[in-house]
């Protein structure tokens, strides 16, 4: 599919709303009960470092049990995937902005590869239907969804 700005690897709005799909209901399951335990209850009380942790969690149970995921806080969100060993990726925090979103879409990229559309649709997808509330309360800018 070919992007808006031919320059660009990052999808449109619009080619991600209309690719929206959810994934298995393992993995809602996963992030339903994510934030059930950590979301609603404790998320506002935390430090960002207890944030980093309980998504560093959240991660783990997303992907399969043989794909390790080496932490590192940094100052931004991105994955490094390995094409010697595709079960190990070097995934970089914001230690500043601790964010689910963003956590979902490098999860994404673990799981679709390299594509920033199909990062982009996985974690908007989950994002969208399990945190409804929050979703409207973003505006886009380009393909991130940000803080108003």
């Amino acid at each position: 599919m070919a992007h808006s700005n031919n320059l660009s690897i990052y999808p449109t709005q619009r080619e991600i709303l209309n690719r929206i799909k959810l994934p298995d209901n393992n993995i809602l399951t996963k992030v339903e009960d994510w934030k059930m335990r950590y979301y609603y209850k404790v998320w506002s009380k935390f430090n960002n470092n207890d944030k980093l942790k309980v998504l560093q969690d959240l991660s783990n149970g997303l992907v399969t049990p043989t794909t390790t995921i080496e932490y590192l806080p940094t100052t931004s969100w991105s994955v490094t995937l390995d094409p010697e060993n595709q079960n190990y990726h070097i995934m970089t925090m914001d230690r500043n902005n601790p964010s689910i979103i963003s956590l979902l879409h490098e999860v994404g990229h673990i799981i679709h590869g390299k594509s920033e559309l199909e990062a982009c649709i996985y974690s908007v997808s989950i994002f969208k239907n399990l945190f409804p509330k929050e979703y409207s309360r973003l505006t886009w800018n380009g393909h991130m969804l940000k803080k108003v």
